[in-house]
């Protein structure tokens, strides 16, 4: 039975908590950057391995050829070699790898294995340039080989061929790739798991001061974060807060005042409307009376409206909703009107 594949909700879900969520952002990093750590020294470790298996396959066909060489200049006719074509033969002894034939022009001095005989063919070799190694595939095997051509006394020469399977260097090179792509996807599991553990307990200052922050209401703006505990980083982040607090102190305590003034300013005008109209209720009155008695609440509505008026004004400029005209006077002509204003006022009263 096949697994639904994951729709794109839960994508996008897994999105935004990772955007949401510090501590997930972090772990996510951590992971990626310990992805790209590993990779680098996975690819150096499969370089360096490479290197080290291809240098040792390098060492061991150019210590077979010297000895074959050793051999070649010691016996120098074909009958010398066919007679000791065991001491060739003794050379892969301890290599199983390594095989080793000799030609003379169309006949086996040294006959080769199956292998080596389709590798070399008919015609005396595929090596480009005396003593040049070539990589070569046979039924799905790699191999490293090298011919040798030396020369004999009468003009022909002989022809050697020194093969080295690395078939068994490359399936070691590949699975080593495969195990630590193994390690790799395990190492990047932990330090993902890892990373979130580390910044579950890194962050969790910020969690406390979550919680302080949680209890803090209109009667308790006077009680600030405590930052003498918290790491450097957030130290800045709580004395904001704490200066926010006492500037959110301070415009409670105005929006306390001003409550109070208002309800002391609206008290009185409330308290004559409402003496009044008991008193004028209270008996019967001439048609005279009851005028003089609306006259009276007429003014203190006209009082209250006033005072509505100039609430409505202060909160409009506390807002920002109010547009000032702002124009050039001339100073001396308003204080000329101003003293004609109060000029009678003050002739009654001898005050000149």
């Amino acid at each position: 039975m096949t697994r639904p594949a994951p729709s794109a909700s839960s994508f996008a879900l897994g999105h935004r908590y990772f955007q949401a969520s510090l501590a997930g952002r972090l772990a996510l990093l951590f992971a990626a950057g310990s992805s790209a750590l590993l990779l680098l020294l996975g690819v150096c470790l499969a370089w360096m391995l490479r290197v080290q298996l291809e240098a040792r396959d390098r060492e061991e066909i150019d210590g077979k050829t010297e000895v074959v060489m050793y051999l070649l200049r010691e016996l120098q006719s074909a009958e010398q070699i066919r007679s000791n074509a065991n001491r060739f033969a003794e050379i892969a002894i301890g290599h199983p790898h390594l095989q080793i034939a000799l030609r003379d022009r169309a006949r086996w001095l040294v006959a080769p294995t199956q292998p080596l005989q389709a590798l070399i063919g008919d015609g005396g070799g595929s090596a480009a340039s005396n003593q040049a190694v070539q990589q070569v595939q046979f039924n799905g095997e790699v191999w490293w080989l090298r011919q040798i051509r030396y020369p004999q006394p009468l003009g022909s020469e002989f022809a050697a061929f020194v093969a080295v399977d690395v078939s068994p260097t490359q399936r070691l090179l590949n699975h080593f790739i495969g195990a630590m792509l193994i390690a790799g996807a395990l190492g990047i599991l932990a330090s993902a798991v890892l990373g979130w553990v580390i910044a579950r307990r890194g962050l969790a200052p910020i969690s406390v001061i979550a919680r302080e922050a949680e209890r803090v209401t209109a009667d308790r703006l006077g009680q600030p974060l405590r930052s003498e505990d918290a790491p450097s980083e957030i130290r800045g982040l709580i004395e904001s807060i704490n200066r926010m607090l006492v500037r959110l102190q301070a415009s409670f305590r105005t929006l306390e005042e001003f409550s109070a003034d208002i309800a002391h300013e609206l008290r009185t005008p409330l308290n004559n409307l409402l003496l009044q109209t008991q008193v004028t209720l209270g008996r019967e009155r001439s048609p005279t009376e009851y005028v003089d008695a609306l006259h009276s609440n007429l003014a203190e509505v006209e009082r209250l409206q006033r005072m509505v008026s100039d609430m409505l004004f202060l909160a409009r400029v506390d807002r920002g909703m109010l547009k000032l005209n702002l124009e050039q006077v001339d100073l001396v002509e308003e204080v000329r009107s101003v003293a004609e204003f109060f000029e009678a006022a003050a002739a009654e009263h001898d005050k000149r």
